[in-house]
């Protein structure tokens, strides 16, 4: 088994193939963003450390495509030059560009990825207008989509036949192969969240959905890097509303003076307190960012008029989902699990929760950074680190391209380690006393960050 592993390493050492196109599937297959990473990336091999390729049909056609050009040219050159030393240069020249020929396989490949994808887009939205009684609440926002998707799940469950899109399936592609395949004819309600990269992405989504209610949780600057600048990002996230014609639009009361900026009528604003028809609802368990989360979803509850007595009982036990400031209990840890998704204000938001829970014990913050920065956001890793300088006992640095920032914002006085990666990290935790420390899990962040 070891020998297997140790000649699978070295192939992809000479042929690498799956790396690359793994790069390129971290970018959505935007061969701009890949191009980007190729300054860092070209001449490295076996990094794919913290996920693995997965091997989607569009993956499996862009590793053909390249392999097959890398064949016709191989096979060029052995026809020009034969087994002379020139054609053992050219061969060597060849393996080392395979970086890019992944990126032209996929500039060859777009046009059918294109096409494609509106085929699957449209056939996704012809099926689910067969569902003739079906209501649909979709739910975007920087953060705090899949918390108010959860919440909402547990409010409506027991009243209405309610299916939830799987996990964090957010992109028009995705939802669009789940409702051809997963959908069930008696479901009543179907909860779904959008997220979006670029301009016009969440509009796709709304087209299949057609979505009788809208919530927008929060407008932060998370993906700002991809557009270009906030108001952009903002405008991307309000698409939500602009597909919702009768349906209620929820959003946070927090939204109220800045939704004032765009042109949209008949916005339903939470409460400044967390109530369910004029209720108080009492949720200890939840963050304040939870709290805020649960509050979009009761306003929904409320339309529909489930009783209060289940309303109130099932808040008493809501949690949130897996990785969103989740408390787990690991290697003999406390851990406050926040190791989802990351901007500066989520990122606060899991400091806070962890200062509420730490009690006796010291903090220690494990931070890769926050990536996807704009020209606006650009210094948000230096903040970052101001903050863990003064609200954490300890930080760990996880060695990312931001590790630089993180430092130059903790300072010299701070108490701080940098490792290579996660299970670096983890090695050493075995040297820390378990009962003294309690530890906030910020992403680790993908391979295309290191």
């Amino acid at each position: 088994m070891e020998l297997l592993k140790n000649l699978s390493k070295l192939l992809k050492l000479f042929f690498p193939f799956q790396d690359f196109v793994y790069l390129l599937q971290l970018e959505e297959y935007t061969s701009k963003r890949y191009a980007r990473n190729l300054r860092r990336f070209f001449f490295r091999r076996n990094f794919q450390k913290r996920q693995a390729l997965i091997l989607t049909p569009r993956a499996q056609l862009t590793l053909l495509v390249s392999e097959v050009i890398f064949f016709i040219i191989i096979v060029s050159l052995f026809l020009m030059l034969g087994s002379s030393p020139l054609f053992l240069g050219a061969l060597i020249f060849t393996l080392l560009i395979i970086p890019l020929l992944v990126l032209g396989a996929n500039i060859l490949i777009f046009p059918l990825a294109y096409f494609l994808r509106k085929h699957t887009l449209r056939r996704a939205k012809e099926h689910i207008r067969r569902y003739k009684n079906l209501t649909t609440i979709t739910i975007a926002g920087s953060h705090g989509k899949s918390t108010t998707k959860a919440f909402l799940y547990g409010l409506l469950r027991y009243h209405y036949r309610t299916q939830t899109i799987a996990k964090n399936i957010n992109t028009p592609l995705g939802i669009a192969d789940w409702i051809r395949t997963s959908l069930k004819k008696d479901t009543e309600i179907l909860l779904t969240e959008v997220d979006t990269y670029w301009p016009g992405e969440i509009l796709d989504s709304c087209r299949i959905l057609n979505p009788t209610h809208a919530i927008l949780t929060s407008l932060g600057n998370q993906h700002l890097e991809r557009f270009k600048n906030t108001e952009a990002l903002h405008g991307a996230l309000l698409e939500v509303f602009a597909c919702t014609n009768e349906g209620l639009k929820i959003a946070p009361h927090s939204l109220r003076e800045k939704m004032k900026n765009y042109d949209f009528n008949g916005i339903t604003y939470t409460a400044n307190k967390l109530q369910y028809k004029g209720i108080e609802v009492h949720t200890p368990q939840l963050s304040k960012t939870q709290k805020m989360d649960l509050a979009l979803a009761l306003l929904i509850a409320e339309h529909f008029d489930i009783p209060e007595h289940v309303v109130l009982d099932v808040c008493s036990k809501l949690s949130p989902p897996e990785r969103r400031q989740k408390i787990v209990h690991e290697n003999g840890f406390d851990i406050i699990d926040d190791s989802y998704n990351i901007s500066l204000e989520t990122a606060q938001a899991g400091i806070e929760r962890a200062l509420e829970q730490k009690q006796n014990k010291k903090l220690l913050v494990v931070t890769a950074g926050i990536p996807e920065l704009g020209n606006e956001n650009r210094e948000d890793n230096i903040k970052l680190g101001t903050i863990l300088g003064q609200k954490a006992e300890k930080t760990i640095v996880l060695q990312s391209i931001f590790y630089k920032d993180i430092l130059n914002g903790l300072g010299k006085d701070a108490e701080y380690q940098i490792f290579k990666d996660l299970n670096k990290f983890w090695e050493y935790a075995h040297t820390l006393k378990k009962t003294e420390w309690l530890i906030l899990m910020q992403p680790e962040l993908t391979d295309a960050h290191y």
